[in-house]
């Protein structure tokens, strides 16, 4: 899926629709169309290869909140953005996506747009708003991507890597886990605790009781925390489809 991106269409479903589409399609359908502004400031650049680079990488930023790789940078958006400037698509054959005159074009773009580049706080926050309010509904890796997408443009931060996103998502849902499991524990009775005791006496050493206590109280926690998942998501199933 490295040449598509993914696309939430809200839908009266609890967590909308997710769409995989080829990325020029994608940015094509949010237009690629140059303004009057944006057009003096592409021309502003010197020569035919900067020019086409900048627009390019403004066109690709506005739709994907992030710079393009040498990957990103397919024909079809090339093309588009070179009519518009009367240039050869090939202009940019042999620009240096990573080098210090993109740099300096990602910073120009990024204030243009007034985006800030993501701090250890941000990615805090975003750790934060995914266990309280994105995780309780069961989300797939894919739909947390996306959410998580939308929190940095809705907070005007430069989006991270898919690598570097999918480690802050990662860590977020073993962070949640960990809370539920707790949480299970912390409200089971001395009766329960009582109960699993008496279940494994009988199979049981006396040696290994005392570990064997705590994991049967943590395979339940587990198995409660299945049982809550499985809902959460039939429960959105049901609701997407009582809509349709």
């Amino acid at each position: 899926l490295s040449d598509y991106c993914c696309q939430y269409l809200p839908t009266p479903g609890l967590m909308g629709t997710l769409f995989f589409v080829p990325i020029s399609m994608a940015i094509q359908m949010d237009n690629l169309f140059l303004d009057s502004e944006e057009r003096a400031l592409v021309l502003s650049k010197f020569t035919a290869e900067n020019q086409l680079a900048f627009a390019v990488m403004l066109k690709f930023f506005q739709n994907e909140g992030r710079y393009p790789t040498q990957a990103d940078v397919l024909p079809e958006i090339v093309a588009e953005l070179a009519v518009q400037l009367s240039l050869s698509k090939t202009s940019i054959a042999h620009f240096n996506w990573t080098g210090p005159t993109a740099k300096r074009f990602r910073q120009e773009i990024r204030a243009l747009s007034n985006y800030k580049e993501p701090t250890k706080a941000d990615s805090e926050q975003l750790t934060r708003w995914l266990m309280e309010d994105i995780l309780p509904l069961a989300p797939t890796l894919v739909q947390c991507r996306e959410h998580s997408r939308q929190f940095f443009r809705k907070h005007h931060i430069e989006l991270l890597s898919q690598e570097q996103l999918d480690r802050h998502i990662r860590s977020a849902m073993r962070q949640f886990e960990k809370q539920f499991f707790s949480g299970i524990v912390a409200e089971l009775s001395s009766d329960t605790v009582n109960s699993f005791e008496n279940l494994l006496i009988d199979d049981t050493d006396e040696s290994d009781e005392e570990t064997a206590v705590p994991a049967a109280i943590y395979a339940g926690a587990a198995s409660g925390l299945d049982s809550t998942r499985e809902n959460s998501r039939t429960a959105v199933s049901e609701d997407a489809l009582g809509h349709e």
